[in-house]
């Protein structure tokens, strides 16, 4: 006879993602395929198959309960003659474990943040009318009926359910590696300074000494936010010198790159600052829950960095003076929501998209304020991907603010962008959480700030 749930401990490498339930004599191919697909864009640690999942040897018990209590997002694969096989073995003595997994997946439904449970109807097979009670609920649940022939972009019901699983599965929440970051912001740092927008201008030399002494020693004595007031104090002198306005420039160095290349060093130093922040216990939470990095900078150069993606300082010509305000290409902030995804919002989202997107008025844009289908953005949908295929690059992004990502409307957002096929970033940030890191971050922001209200001031007269 099989035991109940187990308290041993699990096994199962599976990070939080998607668990599959199914019953193996009737729909084991289906649920194959499907594991097959999703493994294919989200990788097998996060997705749980108990086939492939669960290592010989391991309590069975265990690793379910664990997978399930994990899980962001519970797939009840439904074959004909489920629910008749599940009365059947209601007269047995064993535990019926996909019984269980139901019960435990509507469960999940209740918990603080919920799990998202979606019924696949399979081989053309119907949603059962007649349940155990402990499971009744699941009638209310949004099915998809899926032919397995045309598991693909033909296959509406398919790519609807891909949507619903991208919009509840949360971020990465791997950690970071500060080792190799450090490598890669060193690199970069030590090219700019000695690249030929930089090289033999006075002010930059102490700058590339100081780096160089840093390289030698041991990383920690490298603080991005110390390198950010250096290069502000570098900047400031030699705009008061002259060296630094337009015709103390050779027209070698054109004013432009060597705002690029300062720009390129807060970059470097804002992301290695922020990995620093967010690499400590519980900072950046999951995706789901609320981030302890108030700074939409700070969350956004550290996101970047874990998904080896590059966050890039936009320059805009008389925005840098707006303290704290650090313009970053490809995101935008959206502020806390609290009355969901209505006509006004999406207006607003939309035209901030196409704007970011396409580089076109807003007399342009093609789409109405309260589309109802993902083709009544494709000219939305077409300028983000074209942006996402763009290599080193940051995907488009929104932060909303707010204790409670389902106050913030983070989940309704999600949803809302993923049915209409738009591939952007959602995260939630907070600074109210016990941890408070609201110093460390203002130690780092405000320096690049100031670098950045500097570099807008370089190729004019000196500064008053």
């Amino acid at each position: 006879m099989t035991t109940g749930p187990s308290s041993a401990a699990a096994r199962t490498p599976f990070d939080g993602g998607v668990f599959i339930s199914y019953r193996r004599s009737l729909a084991g191919g289906h649920a194959g395929h499907l594991y097959a697909k999703l493994r294919a864009e989200y990788g097998a640690r996060r997705v749980f198959f108990d086939e492939s999942a669960i290592p010989k040897g391991a309590d069975f018990p265990a690793e379910i309960n664990a997978a399930l209590d994990r899980a962001h997002v519970i797939l009840i694969v439904i074959a004909n003659g489920w629910a008749e096989n599940m009365a059947e073995r209601a007269e047995r003595e064993d535990v019926d474990w996909v019984l269980h997994e139901v019960e435990r997946a509507l469960q999940r439904r209740l918990d603080t943040p919920p799990a998202e449970v979606r019924v696949v109807l399979v081989g053309r097979a119907t949603m059962p009318d007649k349940l155990p009670k402990s499971i009744a609920a699941l009638q209310t649940v949004n099915a998809n009926a899926l032919d397995r022939e045309a598991w693909d972009e033909r296959n509406s019901a398919f790519q609807e359910l891909m949507g619903d699983v991208r919009a509840a599965m949360p971020q990465s929440v791997e950690g970071f590696d500060l080792p190799d970051l450090w490598t890669t912001i060193s690199n970069t740092v030590r090219c700019t300074l000695t690249s030929d927008a930089l090289v033999g201008l006075s002010d930059f030399d102490a700058l590339l000494s100081q780096w160089q002494q840093r390289e030698l020693s041991q990383r920690s004595a490298c603080e991005p936010a110390k390198a950010l007031v250096n290069l502000k104090a570098a900047i400031f002198a030699g705009r008061k010198a002259r060296r630094l306005s337009r015709d103390g420039l050779p027209e070698a160095r054109r004013v432009r790159d060597v705002q690029d290349a300062c720009l390129k060093l807060v970059a470097a130093w804002l992301r290695l600052g922020a990995c620093q922040l967010a690499s400590q216990p519980g900072v950046l939470g999951d995706g789901r829950r609320p981030a302890e990095l108030e700074t939409l900078a700070a969350h956004l150069f550290a996101l970047a960095a874990r998904d080896q993606r590059q966050a890039s300082v936009r320059f805009e010509p008389g925005t840098a003076g707006r303290r704290r305000q650090i313009p970053l290409a490809r995101a935008f902030d959206q502020g806390t929501v609290t009355s969901g995804i209505g006509s006004d919002r999406s207006a607003s989202i939309l035209d901030q998209l196409w704007l970011m997107g396409t580089g076109n008025t807003l007399e342009d844009r093609p789409y109405s304020h309260d589309p109802q289908h993902a083709r009544d953005v494709r000219d939305v949908a077409s300028s983000i991907r074209s942006l996402n295929r763009e290599d080193g690059q940051s995907r488009v992004t929104i932060a909303l603010t707010g204790a409670d990502p389902a106050k913030a409307g983070a989940e309704l957002l999600r949803e809302w962008l993923a049915r209409l096929k738009l591939n952007v970033d959602v995260i939630v940030r907070t600074g109210t959480t016990d941890a408070d890191h609201s110093q460390d971050e203002d130690d780092l922001i405000y320096p690049a700030w100031e670098c950045l209200v500097q570099i807008e001031g370089i190729g004019c007269d000196a500064p008053k």
